[in-house]
């Protein structure tokens, strides 16, 4: 006989014996520990995945930074509809004038924040009741547009504004709640007794640490209505297209790390699932030959 059929033959033997055994149903501490596996396999996945989502992120920034230099002005036409869309609203180009103007504290933490990121990033917030955008000097006109965009609108104002801001301060809990409910899911499944058990579990985990994703929610919706009226204003100087082309990559870092670590999370339990259902038809088969 040929070694290659040999080894095959061998093999084949080999497999069948193993699946005439008896399953051997695992103790509790046996399911203790591959619950615990899980959770720290998951727990490690939604890390991965967050270092993937800031990566990404990063990489689709440096696409956008390069919208915040060197490119054209805004036309009269673009300035005269950026005053009708967010009237009263205070834009600046200089950190400096912004202290200045409003007679804020240089050494308010605030203000720090304000000067770290400083010809790097956009913003839009209130000072003393007023209303302020701040973008670099040769940012695009659709950077102004979105941050006039957080300034207009019924949800830039009132008791709307502050459940926006609410809501948008809860997307630091998002990577946790996203990586603590997958991870237990992923321990409570393990633990469970038979394979048909754990795959439901699994399946529960994999809800729940989509669940912990909508934290993010609040601050991709406000992202997403600050572009709109800003490709709203860029199509009234005929300029639509032109906007959305420059604001789409901007959107994207928003959404990078949710996208990353919700299925770094989801697909790590998935693989988990499957495999208590490989032990479920094993389990099945090893019964159907011993009847």
């Amino acid at each position: 006989m040929h070694p290659q059929t040999l080894r095959a033959f061998s093999h084949e033997l080999t497999k069948i014996a193993k699946e005439k055994q008896p399953q051997k149903q695992p103790s509790a501490g046996e399911r203790a520990t591959r619950a615990l596996e899980g959770g720290l396999m998951a727990a490690t996945a939604t890390q991965a995945g967050d270092a993937l989502g800031e990566a990404g992120a990063g990489r689709l920034w440096s696409r956008v930074s390069k919208h915040l230099s060197g490119q054209r002005a805004a036309t009269d036409a673009e300035k005269k509809i950026f005053q009708e869309y967010a009237p009263g609203v205070i834009a600046h180009t200089s950190i400096d004038d912004i202290i200045r103007t409003h007679n804020l504290n240089p050494l308010d933490p605030t203000v720090l924040q304000m000067k770290s990121i400083e010809g790097r990033n956009a913003f839009a917030v209130d000072i003393n009741g007023k209303k302020i955008v701040y973008t670099p000097p040769k940012a695009h006109p659709s950077i102004l547009a979105h941050e006039l965009g957080h300034q207009s609108g019924t949800f830039s104002r009132g008791k709307f504004r502050k459940a926006v801001e609410t809501g948008m301060r809860l997307q630091r809990f998002a990577t946790p709640a996203t990586m603590g409910l997958g991870a237990l899911g992923a321990v409570a499944a393990g633990a469970q007794k038979t394979p048909e058990e754990q795959a439901r579990g699994y399946r529960a985990a994999q809800i729940a640490a989509g669940a912990g994703s909508l934290f993010h929610l609040p601050t991709l919706a406000e992202e997403a209505r600050a572009s709109i009226h800003a490709v709203n204003m860029g199509r009234k100087a005929g300029k639509g297209m032109e906007y959305a082309r420059h604001l789409l990559p901007a959107f994207g870092t928003y959404a990078a790390r949710p996208i990353a670590v919700t299925g770094a999370t989801v697909g790590a339990l998935e693989l988990f699932r499957r495999g208590a259902q490989r032990r479920a038809l094993a389990q099945a088969a090893a019964d159907g030959a011993d009847a």
